[in-house]
């Protein structure tokens, strides 16, 4: 499983459009056309958390952030590519942790995973379902 942290704010549109590469970004260097997928939820957690940090902004706390989960075999990759994340720079050797994926993710195959106790995965604190359903 890998995955994916975004703020509630984002829900929405996730739900319609499913998760995808958007032009406003949390961060102004990334790469467009990609997805950032991390290998824990802890990391992913912590990537939202590092743009609150940086914004210090009373309009975003913790308690906003959800992690989907998404598994690696819901991915499209025969018309997409999953690459080491382009925006870390990672050492010879060094165990990639970070991924990017050039496509869009359906919100149906994404989970929820609790954002602030990951002990128990798959239950939403946002929704009370395991899978995330298609906007209609």
């Amino acid at each position: 499983m890998l995955y994916h942290a975004t703020f509630r704010k984002n829900l929405d549109g996730i739900k319609q459009f499913g998760l995808k590469s958007m032009t406003q970004k949390n961060w102004e260097d990334c790469e467009d056309g990609l997805v950032c997928l991390a290998t824990d939820p802890f990391s992913a957690y912590s990537y939202c958390e590092t743009v609150i940090d940086i914004l210090d902004t009373e309009l975003l706390s913790c308690e906003d952030i959800i992690v989907f989960g998404i598994k690696k075999e819901d991915l499209d990759l025969e018309n997409f590519e999953l690459i080491a994340d382009p925006n870390i720079i990672f050492e010879d050797g060094q165990e990639i942790d970070t991924y990017a994926y050039t496509g869009t993710i359906p919100a149906e195959r994404l989970y929820i995973i609790v954002s602030n106790d990951f002990e128990e995965q798959n239950k939403g604190k946002f929704v009370e379902l395991s899978v995330v359903p298609k906007f209609e």
